[in-house]
């Protein structure tokens, strides 16, 4: 039997001494795979043994050249069995064999823990591009049992070091592992994502897992890795929403929910000194007595002093962790302070970029058209919920200033932006919605104009109160939402426009206090022009 012959030379596969190493590659090379492949083929276990002694070799750290050849050989092995396996008249040399389990299984394998364990990062990336290869040449012929069964041995675990949220940081020292993401880790996704796009039909059951790959890249300090892993859940996206049914849908909403939810900053409210918790804006003006402008302007002297930062617009550079500090006699206090600095930063980044993937998804006409208008408002309650919680934080002034008192930030901190761009957004999306739901119900209709009026009046009733003479950022950071909002308006048909033209067009006059930019004014002229043709 060959088994006992494999199973040595699998041991002085690992030897230190280079000439051991040759000869046994030499031995399973020209000996073995070349002359007896097909009775080793044909006995219990004695295949997986072969396939193994490559395994060590390319595993083998001393020796890249003949890791790197042994990869050659698991390629070439791999052809010789699909040759075998695919082929009717060959069938009879596996007899009694499971096809995929005895055969496909160790190869497969093979190149999996190359690309987990080995230490070089070429033989690595070989044998993820060579796994990937034989998976798409052969996978037509690989029923959906077996597809599952790569998934969740083979394919998932490589990420398995990202599972947990935000933790990966725990391994900024070592570089080996952040080479390793930065790398390997980024090659595979990218492959996961062709490979799920040409099996679809195969793959599809599976989206969960791959959605919830995605979503554990998106959720990490590594900057890069949190990019990429945006880049691709939008390729899994485009790539295949005309085949997506409904029930793909709602796992691609769930996966968006997951999302917003794991990069809001919900530490800005937890490590509020006095826990008050979080407070609605209303609040907030009735009990500092003051109403929301002059918290404003509050607020715009301290941004003048302090240079107040915009959480989360902050480039990638500073969404690196800092500099470990010198240790004090509280250095788990410290640590603690500067992982909630980071995790603040991070969160804000993320939840921008997130905000502006919905926004590039919904520019693309084909992703509107397959997207079921139940999801479309399940989107848009998570920006609405995005862009409350940025305005209940800019509101509160003190809980602000607390937070740099208590060190929890170095400067008084604000979401201009968060708040900016996902009402923008959001904005953009219900006048889409507004002008494409024919097919709706009436009561349908009705719920979201009754949203897109209120969200609107909200932000340009906030814009009319602000002060020009402090608060000159918030109002050239707000102006293009006010100018979309009017023209959305004029995009209204003649009843909807009677009926809420109103309160807009008290509103646009207080806007005519303030100084009015180009594109303001051409925005502001449209719309009273609308209300001249109606009512003169």
């Amino acid at each position: 039997g060959w088994k006992p012959i494999l199973e040595s030379l699998q041991y002085t596969a690992k030897s230190s001494v280079e000439s051991i190493v040759l000869k046994t590659y030499q031995l399973v090379t020209n000996d073995i795979a070349k002359e007896h492949f097909e009775s080793v083929l044909a006995q219990d276990d004695s295949f997986a043994e072969l396939v193994g002694v490559f395994r060590e070799i390319t595993k083998n750290k001393k020796y890249q050249k003949l890791s790197l050849h042994s990869l050659e050989a698991l390629k070439k092995i791999t052809q010789k069995i699909a040759a075998i396996c695919f082929k009717e008249d060959s069938k009879q040399l596996l007899h009694g064999k499971d096809l995929f389990n005895d055969v496909w299984l160790p190869v497969l394998f093979c190149f999996n823990d190359t690309i987990m364990t080995a230490e070089d990062l070429e033989v690595r990336s070989r044998a993820l591009n060579y796994m990937f290869d034989a998976l798409v040449a052969y996978g037509r012929e690989f029923d959906d049992e077996f597809w599952e069964k790569i998934c969740t041995k083979l394919l998932f675990p490589i990420f398995g070091v990202l599972s947990k949220h935000w933790e990966v940081n725990q391994f900024n020292s070592h570089d080996d592992l952040s080479v390793w993401l930065s790398t390997t880790l980024i090659q595979a996704l990218r492959n996961m994502i062709a490979l799920f796009t040409h099996y679809f039909s195969s793959l599809n059951k599976m989206l969960d897992g791959f959605l919830g790959l995605l979503v554990s890249c998106i959720c990490q300090e590594n900057d890069t890795i949190a990019r990429i892993g945006r880049s691709c859940f939008q390729q899994l996206i485009i790539q295949n929403m005309a085949r997506f049914d409904k029930s793909h849908w709602v796992q691609i909403g769930d996966a968006f929910g997951k999302l917003f939810d794991l990069t809001t900053a919900s530490e800005l409210f937890e490590y509020d000194p006095l826990q008050q918790g979080r407070r609605t804006s209303e609040t907030v003006a009735t009990s500092t007595g003051t109403n929301v402008a002059s918290v404003d302007q509050e607020l715009e002297r301290a941004h003048k002093e302090e240079g107040g930062e915009d959480v989360g617009n902050a480039s990638a550079e500073s969404a690196k962790p800092p500099k470990r500090l010198v240790k004090t006699k509280s250095s788990e206090d410290l640590r603690k302070r500067i992982s909630v600095k980071n995790a603040i930063v991070v969160k804000c980044v993320l939840q921008l970029l997130m905000i502006e993937s919905l926004s590039e998804l919904f520019e693309n006409e084909d992703f509107f058209n397959n997207i079921p208008y139940q999801e479309v408002i399940r989107m848009t309650s998570l920006l609405e919920k995005s862009y409350e919680f940025a305005r209940d934080f800019n509101d509160d002034y003190e809980l602000r200033t607390r937070l740099v008192d208590a060190r929890v930030v170095d400067k008084v901190p604000n979401l201009l932006k968060q708040e900016t761009s996902a009402s923008a957004v959001l904005i953009n999306i219900m006048f889409k919605l507004y002008l494409n739901n024919e097919s709706e119900p009436e009561e349908t209709k009705n719920h979201l104009l009754k949203r897109l009026i209120s969200v609107c009046i909200d932000i340009v009733k906030r814009y009319a109160a602000l002060d020009e003479s402090t608060m000159e950022r918030n109002i050239n950071t707000w102006r293009p939402v006010i100018v979309e909002i009017l023209q959305g308006y004029y995009e209204f048909d003649d009843a909807d426009f009677k009926t809420h033209c109103a309160v807009m067009y008290d509103l646009v006059m207080q806007i005519l206090d303030k100084s009015v930019p180009g594109d303001l004014r051409h925005a502001v002229k449209v719309f009273l022009t609308r209300t001249g043709e109606l009512y003169l």
